[in-house]
């Protein structure tokens, strides 16, 4: 399900960049409009449509991640390509909805994207709309909102990611100690620590006695058994032998078992945190490139001057992001990283 969102993202981040950064560039280079009116109102519908898209599609990501980690049982019942696909139409429709609004009146009459003079430089040029209301509208759908669900979620994932590793570092800890606490107890309340060297050895040398209580792990005891000694002359150091190679087997067998179910979850928290990661960078570098641009586009919404160089710039810098998301999870995604490595491959073939 991860991946069909992922491919969402990617779908959006390379028709962005396929079909409105050309003209971008274009027009950048040639410093005025040369499409028409029409052709003005398609390309800024197409990278509302694109960019809202992007950013929504970041987010539902977000939110599968976060659903993934925080409440893994109950997700998983859901977790399915049909969802998926109903996420992403919802994605869609909904950037759609966004970039169309302007038909509906919400714009007070004005389409997507106007054809404006300018009177400094006698050249035509075509603006996004300024009209406060679709201002207001667009930017709070588009962005506020799902970075604020954004930020949430990973606050959340780093929140458990923590907890998970302080977790792992106790049951770790107490595993440490498990495996040393092996002790014998005698009547007279003398403890001893067991050397396990020498249960296996001087197996003939034996005594009888009463009332010994043997502990390992598993907590398991006898009595009324038979007692090694290890060392006539090393004062009273006995075990019980029967049983305690018993005891002996059981520990180690529970060990084994044990080191495997660390071993996997080690492995389920690696994963974790590696998708993680993959998040708090996109993220990153989600809020860096879009920040910027948005900010500057509520501030034109109330009429605030700005400059036009550094309004490019951030333009530039937000379609960037578009460029760096399909990047930052084929670099840190080894899934995604192994089928593009396939298809190359292939095409070398």
């Amino acid at each position: 399900m991860s991946n069909l969102l992922i491919c969402s993202l990617v779908a959006s981040d390379f028709l962005l960049g396929s079909i409105v950064l050309p003209i971008s560039a274009t027009y950048a280079i040639l410093e005025y409009w040369p499409f028409g009116n029409i052709g003005c109102t398609l390309w800024i519908s197409s990278d509302v449509l694109l960019c809202s898209s992007s950013i929504w599609n970041l987010c539902t990501v977000a939110v599968d991640r976060y659903a993934s980690i925080i409440m893994p049982v109950r997700y998983i019942k859901h977790r399915s390509p049909r969802v998926a696909a109903v996420l992403i139409s919802i994605v869609w429709a909904f950037a759609s909805l966004v970039s169309i609004a302007p038909l509906f009146g919400l714009s007070g009459g004005e389409y997507q994207g106007r054809i404006v003079l300018d009177v400094n430089t006698n050249t035509v040029q075509c603006h996004l709309i300024d009209n406060m209301s679709y201002v207001l509208f667009s930017a709070t759908t588009s962005f506020y909102i799902p970075l604020s669900i954004i930020i949430f979620c990973y606050f959340k994932i780093y929140k458990a990611i923590i907890h998970l590793l302080q977790r792992q570092e106790r049951r770790k800890h107490l595993t440490v100690m498990a495996e040393n606490s092996l002790t014998t107890k005698f009547r007279n309340n003398s403890v001893f620590p067991l050397d396990t060297a020498k249960v296996n050895s001087d197996v003939d040398k034996s005594k009888a006695c009463t009332a010994t209580e043997v502990h390992s792990v598993p907590h398991k005891s006898a009595s009324n058994c038979t007692l090694q000694r290890f060392s006539d002359d090393q004062g009273v150091s006995y075990i019980g032998s029967t049983y305690l190679k018993s005891s002996l087997r059981d520990n180690k067998n529970t060990s084994l078992q044990s080191s495997k179910k660390s071993y996997r979850y080690k492995q389920a928290l690696l994963r974790q945190r590696r998708h993680t990661k993959i998040l708090g960078i996109v993220t990153g570098c989600f809020i860096i490139c879009w920040l910027p641009f948005f900010v500057i586009y509520t501030l034109k919404g109330f009429k605030f001057e700005t400059n036009e160089t550094f309004e490019t710039f951030c333009t530039w810098l937000g379609y960037a992001n578009s460029a760096l998301n399909p990047l930052i999870y084929t670099f840190f995604n080894e899934e995604i990283r192994n089928a593009v490595a396939n298809l190359f491959s292939c095409k070398c073939k």
